[in-house]
């Protein structure tokens, strides 16, 4: 899964999502790593981020530039998900997921900098 694509999708919140949605998971096992999931979980797993972060939506920064994210399809995730789903080294696990794609949803789009939970997920074993 490339960075650019994780962060396009990550940051894609829903203005309308209440609390209690954001904090459930995609009642995948937190502990299980993404390189154990079998089809039908990564098709959960992208169904929940999707789902988490809706539609598109577009972002005027401040340079006056716009960034449009959130326009992945759950097919487009799945489609995504076998490259960080076959490397044995990434180490990641589906709690660490869901906590960088957490933390990307309230971050700002127009920074570069990757919240400190998406520290196990963007590593070059994991993209």
């Amino acid at each position: 899964m490339s960075k650019q694509w994780l962060v396009a999708l990550a940051v894609s919140a829903i203005l309308g999502c209440s609390k209690d949605d954001e904090d459930k998971g995609s009642m995948i096992d937190p502990d299980k790593l993404l390189v154990e999931l079998s089809e039908g979980e990564v098709a959960e797993l992208c169904g929940w981020v999707v789902d988490t972060f809706g539609g598109p939506q577009t972002f005027e920064c401040e340079d006056g530039s716009t960034i449009t994210i959130g326009d992945i399809t759950q097919d487009q995730c799945i489609a995504e998900m076998p490259s960080t789903a076959t490397n044995p080294d990434c180490t990641a696990t589906i709690g660490q997921f869901e906590a960088c794609v957490k933390a990307r949803k309230s971050s700002d789009p127009c920074t570069v900098d990757s919240p400190t939970q998406c520290a196990e997920i963007d590593v070059p074993e994991c993209n």
